[in-house]
Parts: structure tokens; sequence; C-alpha cells
């Protein structure tokens, strides 16, 4: 459970021992796309999950880059998005758990 945030903090050492699976929350959003750009153009990473809400139209296509759609509220969905995934970086500037 800790390799995650290992891996974010120590991100120079962790690139150099193997390829990053990496999730991203509010991947749609203003921030969020900027970082999976960021992500997608890194040799040191070989996949994207773009966690967003409904309309990931912005995010466009890319081989690396897997989009989820999903509501953050509930914790099937998070525990989905989080399988395979080696690091996740939280860009969602908030969420409910009522309703869709």
């Amino acid at each position: 459970m800790w390799l995650p945030l290992l891996f974010l903090a120590w991100a120079p050492l962790g690139a150099a021992l193997y390829p990053a699976r990496v999730l991203v929350t509010g991947a749609s959003g203003r921030v969020g796309r900027l970082v999976v750009e960021d992500l997608l153009n890194s040799p040191n990473v070989t996949s994207v999950r773009a966690f967003v809400r409904t309309d990931a139209s912005a995010l466009g296509e890319h081989p690396k880059l897997e989009v989820f759609q999903g509501n953050l509220g509930r914790e099937d969905d998070v525990k989905t998005a989080c399988e395979g995934m080696d690091a996740a970086i939280w860009c969602a500037s908030g969420f409910s758990d009522q309703g869709s």
C-alpha cells in the first residue's frame, strides 16, 4: 500500500526501477489535463488512467491513455480505478457521494 506514496516521493529513484502506471483523478479538469499531458510525454510512464466524472473529450487520444469514467464518492469505482496502478495523483477539486 505504501509503494504508490513512496514512488511519488522518490520519483527519480522509482522511475529508474520500473515503468509506471499512473492514475490521475480529476483528469479532465484544468490541472488534471496538464498532469495527464506531462505523464503521457514521460518515457518512464507506460500508461495513464484518467479518472473522469463525465466528459473526457478534452483529453484527446493517446496510445498510453485509458479513460475511466466513475464517481470518486463510490468506493467500488475508486477501487476499480486503482487496480494495477503503481501511483495515483489527486487532481480532483472536490466530489460528492450524493447522486451519480
